[in-house]
């Protein structure tokens, strides 16, 4: 069932997969997503095996996978050629379509970055 673009998933079923993604690869929880996606749920008008594997993978990975990204790219930020380059130009993107923050007025990425961070937690 879809809500507000999201699917529903049970309690049980989040709290499954975050067990599991405690001791096992990210590769081996894609997996068993995939494979309870297909064995498991039942499909409604429109929907996909692919759209309802990935929302849970993202429900999964996606708070964990962006506060990575995050402290990743402040330690590359200190780097001098770093801000400007092709790759922070699209982490950059990445964490404001993740994120839904904008950055305030004056606020530079470092203090963005953060803002994000803390919210997230």
């Amino acid at each position: 069932m879809k809500t507000k673009n999201k699917f529903y998933w049970s309690e049980e079923t989040i709290n499954h997969f975050k067990f599991v993604s405690s001791y096992a690869c990210r590769d081996t929880v894609e997996e068993d997503i995939r494979l309870f996606v297909e064995m498991d749920c039942d499909l409604e008008y429109g929907e996909t095996e692919e759209d309802l594997s990935n929302d849970l993978i993202k429900q999964i990975f996606g708070k964990k996978d962006l506060t990575n990204l995050l402290v990743r790219e402040l330690e590359e930020l200190k780097q001098f050629d770093y801000y400007g380059s092709e790759q922070q130009i699209k982490n950059e993107n990445i964490i404001a379509v993740e994120s839904k923050i904008e950055p305030l007025e004056k606020e530079t990425i470092e203090e963005w970055y953060l803002r994000i961070f803390n919210q997230i937690l």
